[in-house]
């Protein structure tokens, strides 16, 4: 397996080597927006205030809001068109799709990720981050510190980890808990023409696979994540949150669904992917009791014994159920 894992980073530096020759842009800013008339501008200027010593592009994926998004997408793409590429959809493509197609369109060698109602707090936020991966070509990508911001209740924001200052992240860590925000992930291009096709063609076969977490997973397996500690995001709470208004019972169990197909990718990583699966399906069987849902809070916590994989695992869902049924949160 260190074998096979040495080789895929080999071939996934080697690919990015070319980048640096074709592409105009060391980083593409992957933007995913929908009802965000809000709070996009203030994510986009949070962008183009970044002080940096190299070009970058931003991708815009503006998925037919309803509400004013696109036409202040399309104000900023007419003041930057050297900067700028707003991809317009003629129907709504979903969160899924949507994140796919922008990752796909980017031409850096990395992409940054942000969503159109989080924000960057630091001008040199990109710098730092590419700085230290130009430095360190093993990692795959970084996260920095950020807040979990409430808008309306300021009093209420906390910071989202502990890590401690250049902590280094690889699979295991990983998978047991998330420890840095979306919008201040930054990861290399694997969407690229080059020699990751192994890589590329797994995370393109279910869209399922499409979102945050499946994402840092699917990079983990080829390579390990450093993480700033310094807070330069923001990442916004407020009641449009797919997390607030979604049904969260179901996007846990899709969460599940899409463990269980990386599982049959890589079956040397069994034992710790089950735990994902099992970690899935347990967030489903907590949001069904609060609910009020009782045969989804049976049903669930059955498909996560189903998957036990270790004595630990087993463990977990016995700790889980008694939390759930004492009112406590299973994961924080």
């Amino acid at each position: 397996m260190i074998k096979k894992e040495n080789t895929e980073k080999h071939k996934i530096n080697e690919a990015l080597s070319l980048i640096d020759k074709v592409s105009p842009f060391l980083v593409s800013v992957a933007i995913t927006t929908y009802n965000h008339e809000k709070y996009i501008s203030q994510c986009i200027e949070s962008i183009l205030n970044q002080k940096c010593n190299f070009e970058y592009e931003i991708i815009l994926g503006e998925d037919c809001s309803t509400d004013n998004t696109l036409l202040i997408c399309e104000d900023f793409e007419n003041r930057y068109p050297s900067k700028i590429r707003l991809l317009k959809r003629e129907e709504n493509l979903g969160l899924r799709k949507n994140n796919f197609e922008v990752w796909s369109s980017c031409k850096g060698k990395y992409i940054a990720y942000l969503e159109g109602d989080d924000f960057w707090t630091n001008d040199n936020k990109l710098q730092s981050q590419i700085d230290y991966l130009e430095n360190h070509p093993d990692l795959i990508g970084s996260g920095h510190q950020t807040f979990k911001w409430f808008e309306n209740n300021p009093q209420k924001n906390i910071v989202f980890s502990s890590l401690d200052d250049l902590s280094v992240i690889d699979f295991k860590q990983n998978i047991e808990k998330w420890l840095f925000a979306t919008c201040s992930f930054v990861f290399k291009n694997f969407f690229i023409d080059g020699e990751l096709e192994e890589l590329r063609s797994n995370f393109a076969k279910d869209a399922l696979f499409w979102t945050d977490r499946p994402l840092m997973v699917f990079l983990s397996l080829y390579g390990d994540f450093i993480y700033h500690g310094q807070n330069m995001g923001c990442w916004r709470q407020h009641e449009q949150n797919m997390t607030r208004k979604g049904d969260l019972p179901a996007m846990n169990v899709a969460g599940a669904h899409a463990y269980k197909k990386i599982y049959k990718m890589y079956p040397s990583y069994s034992v710790k992917i089950k735990e994902l699966i099992v970690r899935w399906y347990l967030l489903a069987s907590e949001e069904s009791l609060k609910n009020k849902n009782f045969v989804g809070y049976l049903k669930y916590s059955f498909y996560a014994l189903f998957n036990v994989s270790s004595l630990e695992s087993l463990k977990n869902i016995i700790k889980s159920n008694y939390y759930m049924l004492i009112g406590k949160k299973i994961y924080k």
